[in-house]
C-alpha cells in the first residue's frame, strides 16, 4: 500500500507527507498494545532510571528510521526493504558470532548461506552468476597452473575454516567437562597465549 501510494501515477504521494497521514494510525495502535502490556507495569521511576534524553534520542533515531524507510519505498520497492532486511539479519549473525562469540547451530548456518545465496542470485540474475562462475573457474584453473602448491593450502585453509564454523557451532552444547578438554588441548597446542 505505501509503495503504490508513493510510486503510482494516479497517487504520488511524497515520502514526508504519507508519513504524515501513516503516523497518527501507527501511534493509535502502539498505544492500545502499551495500555495493555506495558502500563499497568511502569512507573515514573522507570522514566528517571531510563533517563529523558535516553527516551528521547530513541524518539528521533525511530523518526529518522521510518523517514528512511519510507523514502526506500519511494525510491525502489518494498521487495528491496524485505531483501534488506534479510541481509540484515545475516549481518547481525555474524557480528554476533565474530564479537560475542555466539554459537550457531548448523542448521542456522546452512539456512543464512541459503538466503545469501538467494540475494547475490537475485541481485545479479542466472546469466549473469553464470559468466562469473565460468570467469572464477578459468582463473582458478590458471592459478593452479602457475603455482599449484599455494592453490592446494588455499583449498585446505578453506575446508579448516568451514570445519572450524560447523564444529565451533556445536560448542555450546558441548557438556562443561568438554569445554574444558578442548580448552586444556587448545592451550597445550598453541599455549596460553592463543586462548
Amino acid at each position: 500500500m505505501v509503495q503504490r501510494l508513493l510510486s503510482s501515477a494516479e497517487f504520488k504521494m511524497d515520502p514526508l507527507v504519507s508519513l504524515y497521514y501513516f503516523a497518527p494510525a501507527c501511534t493509535i495502535m502502539n498505544g492500545i498494545v502499551a495500555l495493555l502490556v506495558e502500563v499497568p507495569s511502569m512507573s515514573w521511576a522507570d522514566f528517571d532510571r531510563v533517563g529523558y534524553f535516553t527516551l528521547l534520542l530513541n524518539a528521533m533515531v525511530a523518526f529518522g528510521l521510518n523517514v528512511s524507510v519510507v523514502f526506500l519505498i519511494g525510491r525502489t520497492s518494498s521487495l528491496v526493504l524485505t531483501l534488506c532486511g534479510v541481509l540484515k539479519d545475516i549481518l547481525l549473525v555474524m557480528a554476533s558470532m565474530l564479537i560475542f562469540r555466539d554459537p550457531v547451530a548448523p542448521l542456522q548456518f546452512f539456512g543464512y548461506s541459503i538466503a545469501l545465496g538467494g540475494l547475490v542470485y537475485y541481485k545479479l540474475g542466472a546469466d549473469a552468476l553464470k559468466e562469473y562462475a565460468g570467469g572464477a573457474g578459468r582463473a582458478w584453473a590458471d592459478y593452479g597452473v602457475r603455482h599449484p602448491a599455494l592453490r592446494k593450502l588455499i583449498v585446505f585453509g578453506g575446508v579448516l575454516f568451514v570445519l572450524f564454523l560447523l564444529l565451533g557451532s556445536f560448542s555450546s552444547s558441548l557438556p562443561v567437562a568438554g569445554q574444558e578438554y578442548v580448552n586444556t588441548k587448545y592451550s597445550s597446542f598453541f599455549g596460553n597465549g592463543g586462548a
